[in-house]
């Protein structure tokens, strides 16, 4: 089992799962290994991760992929999702008849651009404030806020003046973006139901985090606003620093955050690393490469792992210097289970 995690945020998603497999065979015994990634790529702008069983997970992974191309919105997948996955998953446990105990947990990124982003004027105050705290009293700080994002608030605050009114919770401030959607669906079968199945979806709004956990459920996750702010809007990043950088400051931030949750819920059968995968409107969906390091409160850094890209295939790394390779969702989706009739799960 695993932690899978998604965030949405003004202009990014960030999707977060450890790397861990467990194998339960079916005298009882269970083994795992930690070096499996749980994402993949829909296309450029759409991604999924996959928690729980994985004959499940990756038969409808793959039926999923099938109806898509390299231009298909998240309006398609919506669509795929509302109408075609219930017949999908309806099949697969009449096809398996050992697998009715089967449960998956899929969550899906990507930008809607059919619709703008909306976020609300408190919540995003909110969220740009804890940066300028976070800094301490009597400090000068410079904010980085995106153009975009400061240029919607700034509208806003110049219409409310006129109107003679204060932004505040309930105040929808919108903004020239593509809007950010996050959708988590719980599958797992329903004899009792004429359908065969009970699929929960759960989608979140820019600023929620949403998880599927080792307890096998679909959780909304209260995302600090700290550290909603050191990624939105940072203190020590300009607006000319290399993309790349920012989205490697970004992923520690999320890969700290992802060990929390683990380590303040128990969460059994969490391993591995956790590997954050950054999605933003322009089509940028992928992780950032090198290795990754937590700075200290002293001043120091800390290796926290990484990733990099060998011949084309996904790499970890297990000391700064060591590349270890990964085995991935992309190639497993054949792979449910092994001879000796162990399942496998995320």
């Amino acid at each position: 089992m695993t932690l899978v995690l998604g965030t949405c945020l003004a202009k990014r998603i960030y999707m977060v799962s450890d790397s861990r497999l467990t194998t339960r065979r079916e005298d009882g015994t269970e083994s795992y290994v930690d070096d499996f990634a749980k994402w993949t790529n829909l296309n450029s702008k759409l991604i999924v991760i996959a928690s729980g069983n994985a004959r499940l997970a990756c038969t409808l992974i793959g039926q999923i992929i099938g109806q898509l191309n390299s231009k298909s919105t998240f309006s398609d997948l919506d669509d795929i999702l509302d109408n075609q996955l219930p017949v999908m998953a309806k099949a697969y446990y009449a096809r398996y008849g050992d697998g009715l105990a089967d449960t998956a947990g899929l969550i899906f990124g990507g930008f809607d651009s059919t619709k703008k982003l909306q976020v609300d004027a408190a919540r995003l105050g909110d969220v740009m404030s804890k940066t300028v705290i976070a800094a301490g009293e009597g400090n000068q700080v410079q904010l980085y806020a995106d153009p975009d994002v400061l240029k919607a608030l700034t509208d806003t605050m110049e219409k409310a003046k006129k109107m003679g009114a204060q932004p505040g919770r309930g105040w929808m401030i919108t903004v020239d973006t593509p809007k950010p959607v996050i959708k988590a669906i719980d599958i797992k079968a329903d004899p009792s139901d004429s359908s065969g199945v009970d699929i929960e979806t759960t989608e979140i709004s820019c600023y929620e985090s949403i998880s599927f956990h080792p307890n096998y459920k679909t959780e909304r996750i209260l995302t600090p606003d700290e550290v909603l702010s050191q990624v939105d809007f940072p203190i020590d990043s300009a607006s000319g620093e290399d993309g790349m950088k920012v989205l490697g400051k970004e992923s520690e931030v999320m890969i700290n955050f992802s060990n929390k949750i683990a380590a303040e819920r128990g969460y059994p059968s969490v391993g591995g690393n956790f590997v954050p995968i950054a999605i933003t409107p322009l089509g940028f969906s992928g992780l950032v490469t090198g290795p990754l390091y937590r700075r200290l409160s002293d001043g120091s850094s800390e290796f926290v792992g990484g990733y990099d890209v060998v011949d084309g295939k996904l790499n970890y790394y297990e000391t700064p210097d060591k590349l270890v390779p990964y085995r991935h969702l992309i190639d497993y989706l054949e792979e449910y289970s092994d001879a000796s009739g162990s399942a496998a799960s995320f």
